[in-house]
Order: structure tokens, then C-alpha cells, then sequence
């Protein structure tokens, strides 16, 4: 968790704000070879992606995603 200030830099206004910033989830892994692992949990989307892609190691690539490119027919 992260402490923030911020102040406006117009100097007859000077309003100033404090918050936080909290990190809760990876949303992805670090690419690089050795990274050090995370202690967070993964994102909601990153879990989904994780399953999504496991469900498609099952099917043996049988079952195509909405987004993958479909082969053409001979009507096309």
C-alpha cells in the first residue's frame, strides 16, 4: 500500500488531497526468466484466462475461441 498526496498547482487554489493505493491482484506475470514470484492472488481476469486456456489444452484445440481465426469454406 502506497501513501499519495496532491496538490494543485494553480497557487490561489492550492487544494490539496491524500489517498491510497493498494495493489490486490496480479493481472499478469512478470515475463522475465527469473522474476521474483508474487505474493499476491491473481486477478479475476488472469484466473479466467488461466482456466480459459487450461479448458483449451483439454479439448485439444477442438473447440475454436470466439476470436480465433475459422478456417474458410468453399462458399467464402
Amino acid at each position: 500500500m502506497r501513501h499519495d498526496s496532491f496538490n494543485c498547482t494553480n497557487p490561489v487554489c492550492s487544494a490539496a488531497f491524500t489517498g491510497h493505493t493498494e495493489l490486490t491482484g496480479v493481472a499478469s506475470p512478470s515475463g522475465l526468466p527469473h522474476a521474483r514470484p508474487s505474493d499476491l492472488p491473481p486477478s479475476p481476469a488472469h484466473a479466467r484466462e488461466i482456466a480459459q486456456r487450461a479448458h483449451r489444452m483439454q479439448q485439444n484445440g477442438n473447440q475454436p475461441d470466439l476470436l480465433d481465426a475459422l478456417p474458410l469454406t468453399a462458399d467464402h
